[in-house]
């Protein structure tokens, strides 16, 4: 009964289609494309932009992309349409064969997050709009036909997806510099951030089988909540202060921006590193004090799933993800003199 209802999820048959690549520019393009809605790209890009670029922008995108997340992958389980069928569609990637394709989150994401940190950083920084507009096309355009070229989801998922994330954009911005306020200067910031990522996923619908995106949510919801506290920390122990400085903010000239490259590279791989060993260890210390909550084996899958031991495992590992990002890796690369101090004046 379990591989007839995972063939559900899939729609597949025994023999999926075969292929032959014709053309690498297509192929590579659109798997690069496929990349921008990936752990990977989540841990690489929101990083350097955190640290590098500037993080009240970046929390604020995160705020709208944790919206569009939940609400994507939620749609997924309420409405379990299959995934295109293999055959006639030739499917190029697996990563994702264990959820429902409507809607196409990569679609939803590749909406919100170039077009969210322009709108908003627009706010904060002068700029011209017509080439961070091409670009923010581009990549929409390249992630949401990738799910198609890939043979991952219909061309309904993926317009679906991307309507989500054009409605969400203007819903959602009137209002993201006040959350981002709250969650940084208030007192009951944790209470209400960590409680309220508790109770989404609490209400989190249930799919008629197991698949992943449940999962997945977790692991947005828990960085979500992770940034977030950390945030509040850096505040609540005096070492973020109000920018003195008028926006909107110039942005530097091409030889400074060049210039700072080096240390922005040394600064991304040291904090990456933090975070791969902060995922590292916390996954599998995650997993192991559930299963001894829960009293299961550590390796009967089948049970832990049934008793939805998944959404708080990922939740925790990915909390402590989220808020070392924020706070471990500023505070130890603050004293080696590594930190862009204009960090702690982004609020």
């Amino acid at each position: 009964m379990e591989n007839v209802q995972k063939d559900c999820i899939q729609s597949e048959d025994k023999q999926e289609t075969k292929y032959i690549v014709h053309s690498k520019f297509l192929y590579w393009t659109f798997r690069l494309g496929a990349g921008f809605g990936n752990e990977f790209f989540y841990l690489t890009f929101f990083t350097f932009c955190l640290w590098n670029l500037n993080s009240l922008v970046m929390r604020q995108m995160v705020i709208i992309w944790h919206a569009g997340m939940y609400l994507g992958q939620a749609a997924k389980d309420i409405i379990e349409w299959p995934r295109p069928s293999s055959p006639p569609c030739a499917r190029l990637e697996n990563r994702y064969l264990e959820e429902y394709g409507m809607p196409s989150t990569h679609a939803t994401v590749g909406v919100i997050i170039p077009f969210g940190l322009i709108i908003i950083g627009h706010r904060h920084y002068e700029f011209d709009f017509p080439l961070p507009l091409i670009v923010a096309f581009f990549w929409a355009t390249v992630c949401g036909l990738s799910r198609i070229y890939l043979g991952m989801h219909s061309v309904l998922d993926v317009i679906v997806g991307a309507a989500i994330g054009i409605i969400l954009i203007p819903l959602m911005l009137p209002y993201v510099e006040a959350l981002d306020n709250f969650q940084v200067t208030s007192m009951y910031s944790p209470l209400v951030v960590v409680g309220g990522e508790i109770f989404l996923l609490y209400i989190y619908p249930n799919a008629t089988i197991w698949n992943t995106a449940k999962g997945d949510t977790a692991t947005v919801v828990g960085i979500g909540a992770g940034i977030a506290v950390a945030t509040w920390l850096n505040y609540q122990l005096g070492f973020m202060i109000p920018s003195e400085v008028a926006k909107p903010y110039h942005i530097p000239s091409l030889f400074t921006i060049i210039s700072m490259i080096p240390l922005a590279e040394v600064r991304h791989l040291i904090g990456i590193l933090v975070l791969v060993i902060t995922r590292a260890v916390a996954k599998p210390v995650t997993h192991k004090l559930f299963c001894l909550y829960y009293n299961v084996d550590s390796k009967d899958e089948e049970t832990q799933r049934k008793i939805g031991m998944e959404k708080p495992q990922k939740f925790v590992a990915y909390f402590c993800v989220g808020f070392a990002a924020i706070f471990i890796v500023p505070n130890l690369l603050r004293p080696l003199g590594l930190m862009r101090m204009s960090f702690y004046t982004e609020m």
